[in-house]
């Protein structure tokens, strides 16, 4: 018995003539991945609802707002305190009475020193006022 023929193959489904195999690879590897790569990589960073600007923006802003918020905490530490103190303490409460209204006792003077204007220049007279207020 003989060997088959070479030319008695069985016949191609396709007419065209045959391709060169690993043409296509190449070009895939070297122009197709890595577009699809950098476009990815563009799209993750630049594009997108969250990408990563946007992620390392609102991670600075969240640390700015922790700040905001450690500072406002420690005002409000301070602020509680003074309630309690001024809750706590009548000297406290007689002592800024007098200091911020001009409070006084009964048969207490009270001085009043005038600044001198930075406009008015001085004249002869005399730097201070006192007054006797009274009782009240």
């Amino acid at each position: 018995m003989q060997p088959i023929a070479a030319d008695r193959r069985r016949p191609r489904r396709s007419r065209g003539l045959p391709r060169p195999r690993g043409v296509d690879a190449v070009r895939f590897r070297r122009f197709v991945l890595p577009t699809l790569v950098g476009a990815a990589a563009y799209f993750a960073i630049f594009g997108g609802e969250y990408s990563l600007l946007d992620l390392w923006r609102l991670q600075r802003q969240h640390e700015r707002e922790l700040a905001e918020l450690k500072r406002l905490q420690d005002s409000l530490a301070v602020l509680r305190a003074r309630v309690d103190s001024l809750e706590r303490d009548p000297a406290l409460i007689e002592r800024l009475a007098r200091e911020r209204y001009g409070l006084i006792r009964e048969g207490e003077r009270l001085y009043l020193f005038a600044e001198p204007s930075d406009s008015a220049p001085e004249r002869g007279g005399r730097g201070e006022q006192a007054r006797n207020v009274g009782a009240r």
